[in-house]
């Protein structure tokens, strides 16, 4: 079931995120598998020189994300999408109960919701994006624990994760502190994160409907820092902070 909402093109803003109060800026960090792509596309699909392909994703102006993925031929290929921010107005209450339905928890109301998720494919690092067992889930929430333990000091937030249908994830789904699920039926894949990115996406959901979504590798503080009345501004002129 597709949420009734109204996308906003937030690339039109793409200048002013610059200057977001405090710093926020986007990771560069190139993982070993990253250095294997043979071919590289532009956000139009034409191939471009990997020195190009590197210019254009790194230029904040450009408001551009990545997806790395095996082609037909079997080599890995990267290419450019747009736009880096998403703006969304979503049927809050709705939307909690698909979230209520996909962990089994109950949530108060006037809650602000920060996702992540991880796509199926993910060619992020070395390791199978598509496996989380045990020892995996445990050595990642050894960084995610503290980071959302933070994000959780203020009052009416929580931090979840979700891994698109058919990642493997061995996590304890019925234990009360757990926050790691899967999307069952990609209802946040069909809805919020439409076009997969590397290293995953993020997403903040106000309890007024306004959803951000941000693509690709990036910093969980940083993303919750968009909630500075300043930031969120930015991208939602009419928000009644």
């Amino acid at each position: 079931m597709k949420i009734l909402h109204s996308s906003k093109n937030i690339s039109q803003m793409k200048k002013y995120y610059l200057f977001l109060i405090p710093l926020i800026f986007i990771s560069c960090s190139v993982t070993n598998a990253q250095l294997n792509v043979k071919n590289h596309l532009d956000e139009n699909g034409n191939l471009v020189k990997h020195k190009d392909f590197q210019k254009r994703w790194r230029n904040k102006e450009n408001n551009l994300f990545r997806w790395d993925y095996i082609n037909e031929r079997g080599k890995r290929e990267a290419k450019l999408f747009s736009p880096l921010y998403t703006g969304y107005q979503v049927n809050y209450p709705f939307f909690v109960q698909q979230l209520e339905k996909l962990t089994n928890k109950n949530f108060p109301k006037n809650l602000t919701i920060i996702l992540s998720y991880t796509y199926l494919n993910d060619l992020c690092s070395n390791e199978s994006s598509n496996n989380w067992n045990r020892q995996k889930i445990l050595s990642w929430k050894e960084f995610t624990n503290q980071q959302k333990n933070i994000i959780e000091e203020t009052q009416d937030r929580i931090f979840l994760e979700f891994f698109e249908a058919g990642i493997a994830l061995e996590n304890a789904e019925n234990k009360l502190d757990e926050y790691f699920f899967i999307d069952k039926g990609n209802f946040l894949r069909n809805n919020l994160f439409q076009q997969p990115s590397l290293c995953g996406s993020y997403a903040i959901i106000k309890p007024d409907g306004e959803v951000l979504v941000r693509n690709g590798e990036y910093d969980l503080l940083y993303m919750v820092q968009h909630l500075n009345p300043v930031n969120w501004k930015i991208f939602f002129p009419d928000s009644k902070i």
